[in-house]
């Protein structure tokens, strides 16, 4: 009896801990879905009555879509057709429309027949007294395209001039109406800004007892929430470096050839998207080309081949993330601009977890990665179409499992740890095979790491063997190329084959060239190319103060580990690979992409020292330095900087354009 009686109570406790758990899930869930919920509505508030306050405000007789009377318009060189619509005579032509210094925010032109000349809007600034020129800059993109699809432009005023003046340098544009629109319309941008911010806030302070010891999760709280917020809040365009080149790249490795695109895909087929900062005419352009289709689509036997080299595979293996979202978009059927952001999001989570990865395995050094894995240009590289993610994120993988088991002297390496090191370093420089003299540093682990004499054996060939793969990748093609060429975005003077034999012949006056443009291009002063730039966007702020948050991290950042990793040797062997490593890729652009004999090296950008600054912070500082802040404080106010940091770029480069 009694045993049946402790069996019952075990079975009663076993069924009250599953109701109790099932309890507080539910909990979390409802807590969880009324924070949201909240989040959502203040930011919508937010949106409506304080970005759009000046609507709210005007009386509301000017509230709405107003079309401009004819008699009310004072013409200059324009005449009307038998439609009524207006069209220029001359260059210099102008309509004047009064405004008596009512609020305009946007003044809408609909055009019966697209013009080929740029049509600007001009004013006199009620706040600075100057002339304000108003262009629409996706007029621009649809004449370099010659494109024919939108029949009206939209000029962001939001002021309170006396008049406008419309001006053409063309004759024969037609305009049909003129419109002012003081309509309100929902900025999803702007709200999506909000919100990323409170949820940004919320995650953070929610992980605030966690993050001091497991400083991976803070990192993945600001690079998911700034991350994503960039890829859907970009304009569906070529921002980062190179981007088209990347993402044909990426595009090349889908399923084209077995599932042909019944899409007409606008991003492979020119270097200028159409986009817009104005939300209705984003609207068009989507619309137009998520509804474009193509009528002939090839079944060629060209099309069904898939020729897929093993060179060709490795060089481009970091374009697998964006080409299988890509592939699973198009499966899926889904709009093209969607598909375009679904590459860009799967390249930031590739990112986010790799780096997470990494520094989990750290037992120092996790703020360190963190931050720089957090620098503004990371992000924006990794929410965009591009390889330097794969290469940056990979390369930190590979150190920080290298790093770990240097400071683990007594520990044997596992035959799992050494697949993952040796794999994250061959496939990470897969694109980027010039950095492989990083790989030197495996040979830094000793016998004593392993089980028995001939697992370092079979260590020491397979780290040879990876450095040879890695290698062979671009000097085989280079041999195989033959004389003469070189990068055909470079110059007309370029010859690779001439560069070489000047840098064997005079090697003193190359030494000479290179050290000069060296001295410059590792100044601290050009680290905002690396750390703050958001390509052709333009930098954000705060460079001065994200230096000075990677100075103390690489100073304060350290424990009894960084003995193993920090001693003289290590210091030495990684200041002569980073610098040799520089010069590798300094010489790389010098033979392939810079004229002959040129005193100034072309093409090497900031951003290539990217894979190169974690490993040569980690071993720099010392040990011997302890860091009084508690864990706790220390992550939270270092997170809060970088993504403060980060939303403000946001901010200032992309989410105020937005109308």
């Amino acid at each position: 009896m009694k045993s049946d009686w402790k069996m019952i109570t075990r079975q009663k406790t076993f069924f009250n801990k599953i109701v109790e758990s099932i309890t507080l899930r539910k909990q979390i869930i409802i807590k969880f879905s009324l924070g949201l919920a909240i989040l959502l509505v203040a930011s919508f508030l937010i949106e409506y009555f304080v970005f759009g306050y000046k609507l709210n405000v005007s009386e509301r007789n000017n509230r709405e879509v107003l079309i401009i009377q004819k008699d009310k318009i004072e013409t200059d060189s324009f005449s009307t057709d038998e439609n009524g619509d207006y069209v220029s005579m001359s260059a210099g032509s102008s309509l004047t429309i009064p405004v008596n210094k009512q609020y305009i925010n946007n003044l809408e032109l609909e055009i019966s027949k697209n013009t080929s000349d740029i049509i600007i809007a001009s004013y006199l600034d009620s706040e600075t007294g100057k002339v304000k020129v108003v262009e629409n800059r996706l007029q621009k993109n649809i004449l370099k395209n010659e494109l024919d699809f939108m029949k009206f432009f939209v000029f962001h005023i939001d002021d309170n001039p006396e008049n406008i003046k419309i001006e053409v340098q063309q004759p024969g544009v037609h305009i049909s109406t003129i419109k002012f629109d003081n309509k309100y319309y929902f900025n999803q941008f702007r709200f999506i800004f909000v919100f990323a911010i409170g949820f940004f806030i919320s995650l953070l302070y929610l992980s605030r007892k966690r993050i001091g010891e497991n400083p991976e999760y803070g990192f993945l709280i600001v690079a998911l929430v700034c991350g994503a917020l960039l890829v859907f809040s970009e304009t569906r365009s070529f921002l980062s470096w190179d981007e088209r080149v990347h993402y044909k790249n990426a595009d090349s490795l889908t399923l084209k050839g077995i599932m042909p695109k019944t899409i007409e895909d606008i991003y492979s087929q020119t270097n200028s998207v159409p986009h817009s900062y104005s939300v209705r005419e984003q609207k068009s352009i989507n619309d137009f080309f998520d509804n474009r289709i193509k009528r002939d689509v090839s079944k060629s036997k060209k099309d069904k081949e898939i020729n897929f080299p093993i060179k060709e595979f490795y060089n481009k293996i970091g374009y697998f993330p964006s080409a299988i979202a890509l592939t699973t978009g198009r499966i899926l059927h889904l709009p093209s601009h969607v598909i375009f952001i679904l590459g860009r999001l799967a390249n930031l989570l590739a990112y986010s977890a790799i780096i997470f990865i990494a520094i989990r395995k750290l037992k120092s050094g996790k703020m360190l990665l963190a931050v720089i894995a957090l620098f503004p240009t990371a992000i924006f590289l990794a929410s965009n179409y591009s390889y330097d993610f794969w290469v940056t994120s990979l390369t930190m993988l590979g150190f920080a499992y290298l790093f770990s088991e240097l400071q683990q002297s007594t520990k044997k390496i596992s035959k799992k740890d050494t697949f993952i090191m040796l794999g994250a370093f061959v496939a990470g420089l897969g694109p980027k095979a010039i950095y492989f003299p990083l790989m030197l540093l495996l040979f830094l682990l000793k016998p004593a790491k392993f089980e028995s004499k001939k697992d370092y054996k079979k260590f020491i060939w397979a780290s040879a063997l990876s450095i040879l793969i890695v290698v062979g990748s671009f000097v085989l093609p280079f041999i195989v190329s033959g004389e003469g060429g070189g990068d055909n975005r470079g110059s007309k003077a370029v010859n690779s084959a001439e560069q070489v034999k000047f840098i064997l012949t005079e090697p003193a006056t190359y030494a000479k060239i290179l050290s000069n443009f060296m001295i410059d291009y590792l100044n601290p002063k050009n680290a905002g190319g690396f750390v703050t730039s958001f390509a052709y966007l333009g930098s954000i702020n705060g460079f001065v103060l994200l230096m000075a948050v990677l100075i103390f991290v690489a100073v304060t950042d350290k424990n009894k580990f960084d003995k193993e990793t920090s001693n003289l040797k290590v210091k030495a062997l990684m200041t002569g690979i980073f610098l040799g490593t520089v010069a590798l890729i300094c010489t790389a652009l010098y033979v392939a992409f810079t004229a002959v004999r040129s005193e100034i090296i072309a093409g090497v950008q900031p951003r290539y020292l990217m894979p190169l600054i974690f490993p040569l912070l980690y071993v720099l500082g010392s040990s011997q330095i302890k860091n009084p802040i508690k864990k706790n404080i220390y992550s939270m106010v270092i997170f809060g900087i970088m993504a403060a940091v980060i939303f403000g770029g946001i901010w200032n480069l992309i989410i105020k354009s937005y109308y």
